[in-house]
């Protein structure tokens, strides 16, 4: 009886926020918690040259060897009325620890870099720099030397791809969600 008398209460309100507040308290959430992406972008001052960077994803097996991180995509947006020449100066390759709730910090090491693959059809090999025409909105590929990343419990990865555009230097960052996949039988690590 008291659980019919229940039932109806919440049929006669909308049952879902009621639901959603009853689980958060369960679970000890707080509004707002949650992860939130590290990906960013910068833009050049005045506007006129965006570099944006795009989340990209790796899988382990737990136990056996760490993911092969050797790339980073990014989108290049050229607003204004000239080329742009852009080349990598720096990448840094970001950790954090075991922390879920905040983007990647610390610089755990300098890669080297490969080079820049635009995905516009016409290149077939990166090159260190490249040109971005007047208009143009290009996703490319930044390469480097490859790092091995390994999820454990919270660990988040990125890199922070400084570039030269011109004669101004900004960076971006790309986070890498690890994703850690358990073997259907344990001897298969």
């Amino acid at each position: 009886m008291v659980m019919r008398r229940v039932v109806w209460r919440l049929s006669g309100l909308s049952a879902l926020p009621v639901l959603a507040a009853l689980l958060f308290s369960i679970a000890g959430l707080r509004p707002g918690y949650g992860w939130v992406d590290a990906t960013n972008s910068a833009t050049l001052p005045g506007g006129e040259f965006t570099i944006r960077g795009l989340s990209g994803h790796a899988f382990h097996t737990h136990g056996g060897a760490s993911a092969q991180v050797g790339h980073v995509r990014v989108v290049f947006e050229n607003r204004g009325r000239t080329a742009q020449r852009v080349a990598v100066s720096d990448i840094e390759f970001l950790r954090g620890s075991h922390d879920c709730e905040h983007a990647p910090q610390k610089v755990a090491s300098h890669p080297r870099p490969g080079g820049i693959l635009l995905d516009d059809g016409k290149m077939r090999e990166s090159a260190r720099q490249v040109e971005i025409a007047p208009g143009a909105t290009v996703t490319a590929t930044v390469g480097f030397v490859a790092v091995p990343v390994y999820y454990t419990y919270c660990d988040r990865f990125a890199f922070r791809v400084i570039f030269q555009v011109g004669k101004a230097r900004i960076g971006v960052v790309s986070e890498v969600n690890v994703t850690r996949e358990e073997p259907l039988h344990p001897d298969e690590r």
